[in-house]
């Protein structure tokens, strides 16, 4: 997957708030879904990668694609940009984090409640921030960064 600068960052800046919990591969055949934690597992990909994943479990993996077919482009699963595919990233982030502080509070723990409320708010605050250092950058530009599978 080809990435520009500003998606760059929004990855680097996501991975750090997230304790390295996004992992990423630059080959697809080294992804073993079935010894994943049985958790959602959240794929961004292309089609051709995808097109050579096997050993796909039956737990819930949801895929989000950088689409190079524009009449397939939804923009909830299929992305024609990586700026996109990385404002998806975050949003799923952000739900997860949402999610989890409603279900500490329901628990009765509520200092990690708080904790991940924090940290869900963070998320959209910080992309904010590298997109607002990046606004004078030519963000159409699609030179090549990073070549990497991003799951």
């Amino acid at each position: 997957m080809y990435f520009n600068q500003l998606a760059s960052a929004m990855l680097t800046t996501l991975q750090s708030l997230t304790n390295d919990s996004i992992l990423i591969y630059d080959n697809s055949s080294k992804v073993d879904f079935e010894t994943m934690p049985d958790t959602t597992i959240l794929v961004f990909t292309t089609n051709q990668i995808i097109s050579t994943m096997t050993n796909i479990s039956e737990q819930q993996i949801k895929f989000f694609i950088l689409e190079e077919d524009k009449n397939r482009v939804d923009q909830r699963e299929r992305f024609d940009n990586c700026e996109d595919l990385m404002f998806q990233l975050a949003d799923e982030l952000y739900r997860y984090y949402k999610l989890e502080a409603i279900g500490y509070t329901k628990l009765g723990n509520i200092s990690l409640a708080k904790e991940k409320e924090e940290k869900a708010n963070r998320i959209h605050k910080e992309l904010k921030e590298v997109h607002q250092r990046f606004s004078r950058i030519d963000t159409t530009d699609k030179s090549d960064i990073c070549t990497t599978t991003k799951l």
